[in-house]
């Protein structure tokens, strides 16, 4: 917790799960025991505890609130914890400002930081009071510690230690590790009083008290939940009831209710590490109330309390998903501010999810997709020329994607070549799209758009442009497929032999799963298969196609050779240059022949006939479905045999050189 606003929202995130329980706990008032009354508090000390996830909510959408109104507020206050267009990301839920603070918010957050921590040293100093309070105390006499050994013995109870002080409102027990009993020396205690704090011991409560005022120190500031954690207090104390008034019978039940009025402990509520905390007055009438309901709940409440805190555990834990339409990234005139909330908050979580967000934003000219999808950094500049598209009578989500791309068939989508993990971590790809440009000539042709993208994680994955974009012209009456269009190998490795030059290309396509189909109607129907408009931030890829080109051509003294003699390639894709090769058997000779295999293995033959001219090609293509995100074993070496008339002449590896 860094900054102001993740405060805010971590606090409204666990007032509004506070809020209802209480709501369920009021409707299941006379139906859940006191045991499973206190027990749902364990919900909200989980969500204390853990972040409020930025991308999801409960009832309401606080994520996307707190971020609208911090990029209001923040506009032009040059905080140092945190800015305009960086989103709100919880990693825990301390208070750590991180360095000196400039603006108003950053002086708030550190006042609030500074408020947990008095509250917490106040909590300590209480304690410490306490303790040397006890000090000052008496050690009980032989009667008294004859009674806790009886009351222990009756009950089945763990004795501690006594000792009696005066001017001490209520009998109760503090300490973690050597807890004590602490009596009051002007009145004489009644057994049930020493059940009642021996309850308390057996079960732990000084150690309850401890981390709820531990949780009540993060949240110091909130009065709501001030109220709320007073509430948590009694729910201890009533179930401690539960717990005697199970342990009593008849007449000693309904005087146990007068007895409680002598317990209240105005003096030292709320003391860390003791049972004082809930004996204040204030709350001995809902007490006094539960003890008059007093019944044994049937074991088949048992299970409803358990249901009851299952189904609550997922929706105030983790949240149920914002609920996101596409019509959100088409904001109309004064909606531009929480558009852009939106895509600071969701970011892709995916390689994938960026390059298709990126690519469609260019297709459909949506300012708002290309936000989602690069860097943080620019937010301000996208801002800012979208509230210019009102003046230009465009929607406001308008963005020009340039002139290359005016053309562009949006139907047809795209495709991404040669997706490939850098050492940083980082992943570099072209993401290509066909479109209708002039070819120079005063024709109308096809054209090919290459982009070099880069992919960066920045609160999410992050696309930049980083070349200049490329246009590959092709007439359209000679395209026939896009495999048609001369689009360059991702990879080219070549060695020099004594027979000749071996060369190796290998083209990578990922297919991003965007596409949706339709059945036309008619009695010719047929299916249709377009690109999906909406966006996707954790889309993922569909399928992995690769292309291997392996040629040879022959040095001069080798181009020369008789009529029915064979040349022979064989190759092997690598994922490092030290991998064994397995090669299968395969006898190629005598024919014009070539094949391969999904493992990665190609194979071909040339009968040379009289006045060849020297080269030989061989390719394969192989095709991957249901792939992750990003592939991790794309070759990066290639072993490649040369054969003369089945003899080997040449046997080479050939790798990428790191410069």
């Amino acid at each position: 917790m860094g900054n102001l606003w993740e405060f805010l929202l971590q606090t409204l995130s666990v007032s509004l799960v506070a809020a209802l329980l209480l709501v369920i706990k009021r409707l299941m008032e006379d139906k859940l025991s006191p045991r499973w009354q206190y027990g749902v508090w364990v919900i909200l000390a989980l969500r204390i505890l853990i972040p409020a996830n930025a991308l999801r909510t409960v009832l309401l959408p606080l994520p996307l609130w707190v971020e609208i109104a911090r990029a209001y507020a923040e506009t032009g206050l040059r905080s140092a914890y945190t800015s305009p267009y960086v989103p709100i990301s919880l990693e825990h839920v301390f208070p750590a400002p991180q360095g000196k603070p400039l603006g108003f918010t950053d002086w708030l957050f550190v006042l609030y930081a500074a408020g947990a921590v008095l509250c917490a040293l106040w909590y300590l100093l209480s304690y410490l009071h306490l303790r040397l309070l006890l000090r000052r105390g008496c050690r009980a006499d032989e009667a008294l510690e004859r009674q806790i050994r009886r009351v222990c013995e009756q009950y089945g109870l763990k004795p501690c230690r006594a000792t009696v002080i005066r001017g001490l409102p209520s009998a109760f027990v503090c300490g973690i590790l050597r807890p004590v009993l602490a009596v009051p020396a002007e009145r004489e205690i009644d057994d049930k009083i020493l059940l009642h704090e021996l309850l308390h011991l057996k079960y732990r409560d000084a150690w309850q008290n401890s981390f709820w005022c531990a949780l009540r120190c993060l949240h110091w500031c909130n009065p709501f939940l001030h109220w709320v954690f007073r509430r948590i207090e009694n729910d201890m104390e009533s179930l401690c009831d539960q717990r005697v008034l199970e342990r009593l019978e008849g007449e000693e039940r309904r005087a146990y209710g007068t007895i409680l009025l002598t317990m209240a402990n105005d003096r030292f509520a709320r003391a860390p590490g003791s049972t004082s905390i809930s004996n204040g007055g204030k709350n001995i009438a809902r007490r006094i109330a539960a003890i008059v309901r007093f019944k044994k709940y049937p074991r088949g409440m048992v299970l409803v309390s358990v249901c009851i805190v299952l189904v609550l555990l997922a929706p105030t834990l983790i949240g149920a998903g914002h609920t996101v339409k596409n019509s959100d990234y088409q904001p109309q005139t004064g909606e531009l501010e929480r558009t852009m909330a939106l895509t600071r908050l969701r970011r892709c979580g995916t390689v994938a999810g960026a390059i298709d967000t990126y690519a469609k934003g260019l297709l459909l000219e949506n300012g708002t997709y290309i936000a989602t999808a690069v860097p943080l950094s620019r937010q301000e500049e996208l801002t800012e020329a979208m509230k210019g598209n009102a003046t230009l009578g465009k929607p406001v989500w308008f963005y020009d994607g340039g002139d290359e791309l005016e053309d562009a068939y949006a139907a047809e989508g795209y495709d991404v070549y040669e997706l490939s993990e850098q050492p940083d971590g980082s992943y570099l790809c072209y993401l290509l799209f066909s479109a209708a440009n002039s070819t120079g000539e005063g024709t109308l042709g096809d054209s090919t758009v290459v982009l070099t993208l880069r992919l960066t994680y920045d609160h999410g994955w992050c696309v930049e442009e980083v070349a200049p974009r490329d246009i590959l012209f092709v007439e359209r009456k000679e395209i026939e497929s896009r495999d048609d269009v001369d689009i360059p190998f991702g990879k080219e490795l070549t060695a020099e032999t004594a027979h000749g030059t071996l060369t190796v290309r290998y083209r990578s396509m990922w297919q991003v799963d965007y596409t949706v189909t339709s059945v036309n109607g008619g009695f010719f129907g047929g299916i249709d298969t377009y690109m999906n408009t909406d966006i996707n931030p954790n889309a993922t890829f569909r399928s992995l196609d690769t292309w291997t080109l392996v040629s040879y051509t022959a040095s001069p003294d080798g181009a020369g050779r008789l009529p029915q003699s064979n040349v022979s390639l064989k190759c092997a894709a690598l994922s490092s240059a030290d991998e064994k090769v397995d090669f299968p058997h395969v006898d190629l000779f005598g024919l014009n022949t070539s094949g391969g295999s999904s493992a990665g293995y190609m194979w071909g033959n040339k009968v040379i006939s009289e006045g060849w001219d020297g080269t030989y090609s061989m390719g394969n293509g192989t095709g991957y479905t249901d792939i992750n995100d990003v592939k991790p074993d794309t070759p990066t070496a290639f072993w490649v045999e040369l054969y003369w008339d089945r003899e080997v002449v040449e046997e080479v590896i050939l790798e990428e050189v790191t410069p």
